[in-house]
């Protein structure tokens, strides 16, 4: 069987046929014996596995097993060949990979296989995402040298497919475009977002207008609170928002406060603090806000009180995780509390005089992120883990594995099993805190080279099967995890060309272009049809490019129409029902036949 597809701008083959032991060969029973093979010249008795793997699993090593005469001695060479397919779906097929592995048992250097790293029984797996075939030529010479023999194990394909937390898709920013655009900022700069009672919802500066509050039920199609009650005069800005309770409570410049239970009408509460607000979170039945002056909480958003004996006009980030709140100070230092009220100071140097970003908890161990402000160097920024909050470590220097790779990190959250941090023009993840992923990925390619048009994300949040992140200028990304569904890709163009046969040829082609808007492999598929309908045709074989030249018959009008479908790869354990989504283009009308003669007139002068 041969799977084509087509995924986020590169194509992932999935084969599986006889040729290439999609499971594990043992043509004896006695594979593990130690001694020789009486009478055989060489026979190799375990081949290699073809596998999938996601691009940072650990991969076990390819291995073949193989006897030979008795006396005779043995040698391996493993070798590699990359596929690469193009956009428009020119896939290898079983005769092709057939041809190479012949190529490569009778003249090496004339196949597309290369040489790999090991000349063992073992093969270590370096494969980039996609698919590399495997095969290992084993060879036994005779104890004189005048005698040889060669076999091949059989290939094994092994697809690295990258992970889904890698690949962040765009919603559409023109809802949090400003009513009046301004030259640097014609977009809502989004602090923070929440998500609760079935939405998600996100927070502004402003922006010199009354537009400070968006929400959504998907984290793609967002609609704007026109009035959200910070609109008096002076800095608008909301700076935080949380859910809990069953409501949304927002905090923001000038002591602002203001709370939701369904995120779309927002009623004011009266200033509890004159100064800014930063942050709020919510957990053990009470919200916790920070300001400049301090921390004051709340059982319903409504009714606040302030925390008292607690010095806390130095802090920097709260959290609530794992059931106790912790906070952060702009000096390096942590606090803890049971109960939102009563506070433990910690004496620990584990972060020095850095300021305190974020603090999350997951993977059994909390973890926090401090930097140094206007200082750049590696050095600057500190990763601490706790196992319970009150002693932590930094058991590495943060700069010793990733360099300057940290100085953009704003938040961290965890959620399904993983770790996800936001910050500058980046997206990375991990699954324990320590070793980080895609730290070097700029997710949101720049609209253009000037600065309102960059990303710099600000905070990320889970729920509904989404990690959302939100940015400055508008920006928001969404990234579908665990996958449990396909969601249909996105048809973004289509070229319809007069299409008409000229002297029984074919003048021109026509083609369809989409996008993806969750994970998946794309895949299209071409339709022919009498009349004028994108649902009644009939599936054209072997039309599965981007592009199509129509082969309709003459002297007729044919209609035809591509199905492009998003398909979670077979790796992740996705109900059959769920596993494709698709989306039909526009159908375009092709006429066959040749042109009318038009005569032409001519006199004489």
């Amino acid at each position: 069987m041969l799977l084509r597809s087509r995924t986020l701008g590169f194509t992932v083959v999935f084969i599986c046929i006889s040729l290439l032991s999609c499971g594990e060969k043992d043509s004896s029973t006695d594979t593990y014996r130690k001694s020789n093979v009486s009478g055989a010249s060489l026979t190799i008795t375990r081949h290699p596995k073809s596998a999938a793997y996601l691009e940072y699993d650990e991969k076990p090593d390819l291995s073949v097993i193989a006897y030979a005469k008795y006396g005779y001695y043995l040698s391996y060479q493993w070798y590699e060949m990359e596929y690469a397919v193009d956009d428009i779906l020119t896939n290898a097929t079983e005769e092709e990979i057939s041809i190479e592995v012949n190529k490569l048992k009778n003249n090496p250097d004339d196949s597309q296989f290369r040489s790999a790293a090991s000349t063992k029984q073992d093969c270590k797996i370096y494969a980039k995402i996609g698919q590399t075939v495997y095969i290992c030529l084993v060879t036994s010479t005779s104890p004189d040298g005048r005698e040889t023999f060669t076999t091949a194990s059989d290939p094994a394909v092994i697809t690295i497919i990258g992970h889904p937390l890698s690949y962040w898709y765009i919603a559409d920013r023109k809802p949090f475009e400003y009513g009046a655009t301004t030259m640097y900022y014609p977009y809502m700069q989004l602090n923070d977002i929440a998500y609760g009672n079935g939405y998600f919802v996100a927070v502004s500066d402003g922006g010199g207008n009354n537009r400070t509050i968006a929400y959504s039920a998907d984290g793609k199609a967002w609609n704007i609170v026109e009035d959200s009650i910070f609109n008096d005069y002076g800095n608008r800005s909301i700076n935080a928002v949380a859910y809990g309770n069953g409501r949304f409570v927002a905090v923001g410049a000038k002591g602002r406060t203001a709370y939701s239970t369904d995120a779309k009408t927002w009623i004011p509460v009266e200033n509890m603090v004159s100064d800014t607000f930063t942050d709020i979170v919510y957990g053990s039945g009470l919200f916790l806000a920070s300001s400049y002056s301090g921390l004051v909480y709340s059982d319903n958003g409504e009714t606040w009180f302030a925390v008292e004996g607690f010095d806390a006009s130095s802090i920097s980030c709260i959290a609530h995780c794992n059931g106790r709140f912790i906070a952060g100070t702009s000096s390096g230092k942590i606090a803890f509390s049971n109960d939102g009220k009563t506070w433990t100071p910690i004496k620990d140097d584990t972060f020095a005089d850095h300021a305190i970003v974020t603090v999350s908890y997951g993977s059994k161990r909390y973890v926090a992120f401090a930097e140094q402000y206007n200082d750049h160097a590696p050095s600057s920024y500190i990763m601490g883990y706790s196992d319970d909050g009150k002693t932590w470590d930094n058991p590495f220097r943060t700069n010793d594995i990733y360099s300057s790779d940290w100085e953009w990190i704003k938040k961290i959250i965890y959620s399904e099993g993983y770790f996800v941090a936001v910050g500058g023009n980046k997206i990375a993840y991990s699954k324990d805190g320590f070793y980080w992923y895609n730290l070097n990925n700029n997710y949101q390619p720049e609209i253009s080279s000037h600065h309102a048009n960059k990303p710099h994300y600000n905070s990320v949040a889970y729920g509904n099967g989404y990690f959302v992140a939100v940015s400055d200028n508008g920006f928001v990304n969404y990234c579908q995890w665990p996958l449990v569904k396909a969601i249909a890709p996105v048809i973004t163009g289509h070229w319809w060309p007069a299409v008409f046969y000229r002297n029984d040829e074919p003048v021109n082609t026509i083609y369809v272009n989409a996008e993806n808007t969750s994970f998946g492999d794309l895949s299209v598929q071409w339709y022919r049809n009498n009349t004028d309908s994108n649902t009644t045709g009939t599936a054209i074989e072997g039309a599965t490019r981007w592009r199509y030249t129509p082969d309709a018959p003459k002297t007729s009008t044919v209609y035809y129409y591509a199905v492009v479908t998003n398909t979670i790869p077979d790796y992740f354990d996705v109900e059959p029902e769920n596993k494709a989504a698709s989306v039909t283009s526009n159908t375009v009308a092709v006429t066959i036949g040749l042109p009318e003669e038009t005569a032409i007139e001519t006199s004489d002068k």
